[in-house]
């Protein structure tokens, strides 16, 4: 068995996303996920809500909106990242800073590997699938099982752009 060059590529993600997770701690890469996530729910929930106090400054409905929606996402995304700098402050002096780089470079490895699964699903997908780098691939081979159980239960429609063209997945 050889490694191709899409085997080094596909490694070198999960390496890349392992280091990141060292370096970054668990700690951080939780809460930094968790503030995203937090802040696109409540842009999504709150903007229209928010957009009533934009009325005095835009008359436009659809901008008034858009400006909520950016305002909400930013701003709980800067509270989650003061928040998450504290408690990554309180968790490297209370001594367990090994502990934190040492779980967030499995996080960053299991970040490295749905990322991977996610490429070989769109891999699988596409006219790659079909080139020899593809079929010679043992990084593939190993990830396609993932993909397709990821195919399998999170399938649905996915619309590319105004064309309305739908893939089933």
């Amino acid at each position: 068995m050889t490694l191709i060059w899409l085997d080094y590529v596909l490694a070198g993600v999960i390496l890349i996303s392992m280091l990141v997770g060292v370096l970054r701690g668990l700690v951080k890469e939780v809460m930094s996920l968790l503030g995203w996530v937090l802040a696109g729910w409540t842009a999504l929930h709150f903007s229209a809500d928010f957009s009533i106090f934009l009325e005095n400054f835009v008359s436009h409905d659809g901008l008034r909106f858009a400006l909520a929606f950016i305002g909400l996402f930013v701003g709980v995304l800067v509270v989650s990242m003061l928040v998450n700098h504290l408690i990554t402050k309180l968790i490297h002096l209370s001594g367990l800073k090994g502990i934190d780089r040492l779980l967030g470079s499995l996080f960053g490895a299991l970040r490295g590997a749905l990322i991977v699964v996610v490429l070989v699903l769109l891999g699988g997908i596409s006219p790659m699938a079909a080139e020899p780098a593809w079929s010679g691939s043992i990084v593939v081979e190993y990830f396609e099982q993932a993909a397709n159980w990821l195919s399998d239960n999170f399938s649905g429609h996915i619309e590319q752009g105004s064309s309305g063209q739908q893939i089933d997945l």
